[in-house]
């Protein structure tokens, strides 16, 4: 089975033990992670980017709530499903308050081994088509970038055709100008347009990834930038080539230069280190 990452928060060391003993005997395969409070689980999300969050409700310092408050208006884990678990907070107005704080679920204690497995199940489930939306947005941007693309190169061998036209009279030859001209303007617009759009729909889905590329590698060029963008996606060689307007060689020796500013080894696969930031 696929592993996935879980993050239990709770104050009280019994409840932790309870938890992570029914969801290491149903669930082997997982990773746990753990904190005691809303602010303890804000640090351990700094690092990972758990699947899903189990949360006790009453908590010292940073509550349940005000926890989920905080993962559900963070355009980085806003997607992490949260699992409310409580022995006081338990009526129908409680559960409203939870499920408007962010909250996916929620489980009454003493937690019952049955109901908990059936939770985490569904909210991996939740977790993984959410993921799944991100992806198929993420193959629309590239499919209108890999167009966008697409058009410029028939732009451009349009230009060359007329280029290679022989000029007959004055009108003729005034009027290929005209459209020379013309072709020239709308080829930039597309370029630039064109990595605008895709830009801003990249940035949509990633908010934060271009800042904390910069942020933890404050070398790059806006050319190395656009390529970690663009690798991000999953892109090959030649299509980064194409979207660029630069040949793969020249593709490949910017990456390899890529990788050296961002200190990977010959084994690290270049799109998995970037879908960490």
């Amino acid at each position: 089975m696929k592993s996935h990452q879980i993050l239990i928060v709770d104050d009280s060391i019994d409840n932790l033990k309870v938890i992570i003993s029914i969801i290491k005997k149903h669930f082997p395969e997982h990773l746990i992670y753990q904190a005691n409070n809303g602010k303890n689980a804000l640090k351990v999300l700094q690092d990972i980017a758990p699947d899903i969050i189990i949360t006790d409700w009453e908590m010292p310092e940073m509550n349940g709530i005000e926890l989920a408050n905080k993962v559900f208006s963070d355009p980085v884990t806003k997607n992490i499903p949260i699992i409310m678990t409580t022995g006081v907070m338990i009526s129908p107005e409680d559960l409203k308050e939870a499920l408007e704080a962010g909250a996916v679920d929620y489980i009454r204690k003493p937690i019952n081994a049955t109901e908990l497995v059936a939770r985490v199940n569904s909210a991996i489930e939740l977790a993984e088509s959410k993921k799944e939306i991100i992806k198929e947005k993420e193959r629309k941007i590239v499919e209108s970038a890999i167009l966008t693309n697409h058009i410029n190169h028939f732009l451009q061998k349009l230009n060359s055709v007329l280029e290679n036209t022989e000029n007959g009279t004055k009108e003729m030859e005034e009027l290929k100008n005209k459209i020379t001209g013309l072709m020239a303007k709308v080829s930039t617009t597309v370029k630039d347009d064109g990595w605008k759009a895709f830009s801003e729909s990249f940035n949509t889905l990633h908010p934060t990834f271009e800042k904390s590329l910069i942020e933890k590698h404050n070398s790059l060029t806006p050319s190395e930038i656009k390529i970690s963008i663009l690798s991000r996606l999953g892109l090959s060689l030649k299509e980064l080539a194409g979207l660029l307007h630069v040949t793969p060689e020249s593709i490949r020796v910017s990456r390899s230069r890529l990788r050296k500013k961002l200190n990977l080894g010959q084994k690290q696969n270049l799109q998995a280190f970037l879908s960490t930031l």
